[in-house]
């Protein structure tokens, strides 16, 4: 049994994200986490021969992902769907939280095969108002890069149509950016296409990250034909003199900090969450969800982590039964 909190902090503060920098497009960007794509490491094909083996994440014996090693680097070769009709991706276990916050980038390496719809290349599992997370993808034939993310309210979707396809048979490096006033897609780290979309935030996932195609939906039935590489997550630097404030609530006076959240500002607020759903097969961890409000002086930031009592809940109505409410606050 875990004792069930709820912990409302509520700052007055400046942030900035520093780091060790690489240079993409003249964007420094730090890399949180990437990989080389470890052989064996949470491989999974998908089987669409139906309802016998399930939706996701059956593993078809006969023709699983293929791991070799160029120059020293580790490559993933995926199948493609063919006469077959199979697709396949890697999944890295709580990959979606990785990533979250007013800045984020994401990027890969990709060598396509064939001239066929692509699909997924780079996602977390589920991307939803609801769940937060991203999704990278690729359609050959329309010759167009879309990428999407969620804020926690709503989803944003940049579909870019490019002045030529990617190339074939060859590697070219991939990626997605966001840096707190704009989308950015970069091929061979060249933009391709930009989107103003000033103060949005990527809202944390809970679910898994993916490497490859794997809807059904995407490229015509059809997935992606190729190798994949350099596979990485990361966090570009604050565009210059650009504000910070993202899905801010202004309040017409300085909030009174007393841990219960229970100001009009506070109540109009949209707090950013990726809350997992309760049940009794359903695992369920510590989750987190933040707002901000902008007073007349200052910037308030609530944050609220919520514990469940037990690791799994039984719901039968839409409360949180079983949680209770506890406060500490913080004031910077």
């Amino acid at each position: 049994m875990y004792p069930a909190r709820t912990f409302p902090i509520i700052v007055a503060a400046a942030c900035l994200v520093c780091g060790r920098l690489l240079a993409q497009d003249g964007m420094p960007i730090k890399r949180v986490a990437s990989w080389p794509l470890d052989e064996g490491t949470g491989q999974v094909v998908r089987d669409r021969i139906g309802q016998n083996h399930g939706l996701f994440g059956t593993v078809d014996p006969a023709r699983k992902l293929t791991w070799a090693t160029e120059n020293g680097t580790s490559v993933l070769t995926f199948p493609g769907s063919g006469a077959q009709d199979l697709g396949g991706y890697v999944e890295v276990a709580g990959g979606g939280r990785i990533l979250a916050g007013p800045l984020f980038a994401i990027g890969l390496d990709v060598f396509l095969a064939d001239t066929s719809p692509n699909g997924v290349f780079l996602a977390s599992k589920h991307v939803s108002t609801k769940t937060g997370g991203f999704l990278l993808n690729y359609w050959h034939d329309n010759r167009q890069l879309t990428f999407s993310f969620s804020d926690g309210n709503e989803t944003h979707t940049f579909p870019c149509k490019m002045k030529a396809r990617l190339p074939l048979r060859q590697w070219v490096s991939v990626s997605a950016v966001y840096d707190g006033d704009s989308m950015l897609l970069l091929v061979d780290g060249k933009p391709v296409g930009r989107k103003a979309l000033p103060g949005k935030v990527l809202a944390q996932s809970s679910y898994k990250l993916r490497i490859g195609a794997y809807y059904s939906n995407i490229g015509n039935n059809r997935s992606l034909t190729g190798k994949v590489r350099n596979v990485w997550l990361g966090m570009p630097a604050k565009v210059a003199n650009k504000a910070m404030l993202y899905a801010a609530t202004p309040a017409a006076a300085e909030l009174v900090i007393d841990g219960k959240l229970n100001d009009a500002a506070w109540r109009e607020a949209a707090f950013v969450s990726n809350f997992v759903p309760i049940s009794k097969t359903t695992p369920v961890e510590p989750q987190t969800e933040f707002a901000v409000v902008y007073g007349p002086k200052s910037v308030f930031v609530a944050v609220r982590c919520f514990q469940p009592e037990m690791k799994t809940l039984a719901v039968k109505q839409q409360e949180r039964d079983g949680w209770e409410t506890e406060s500490l606050e913080l004031f910077i």
